[in-house]
């Protein structure tokens, strides 16, 4: 049977937390102290979206599929497209995605240059 464990406080990507004892089956909800090793450099601590800013980077040809559209990625996958941004959100958490990484696909224009992203 699985149980699921409410787990309060923040916690940023998914995680496994292992339980130093068994929970009771009539519990429903348990506050539980977890510490989260380090991973990646200070700039991926911070920004959180390294990945999803390379692939972007990487795969601005791709993207003009979807050009006109809001993007909602996770890591290097996407996970919804289409013109409402907030129904896209919406989708991504129904799905698992606790903060969505959600972006707008500009039209490619051969007369316009952009600086940054």
């Amino acid at each position: 049977m699985t149980k699921t464990v409410v787990i309060k406080g923040h916690v940023v990507g998914p995680r496994t937390v292992e339980l130093a004892e068994p929970v009771p089956s009539e519990t429903r909800e348990v506050e539980v102290t977890a510490r989260v090793p380090d991973e990646g450099n200070a700039h991926d601590r911070v920004t959180g979206r390294s990945r999803e800013l390379a692939w972007r980077q990487s795969n601005r040809d791709d993207l003009q599929a979807f050009a006109g559209e809001w993007v909602v990625l996770e890591g290097e996958q996407i996970i919804a497209h289409g013109p409402d941004p907030a129904e896209l959100v919406a989708a991504a958490r129904r799905s698992g995605v606790l903060v969505p990484y959600v972006f707008f696909v500009d039209r490619q224009q051969s007369d316009v240059v952009k600086l940054g992203l």
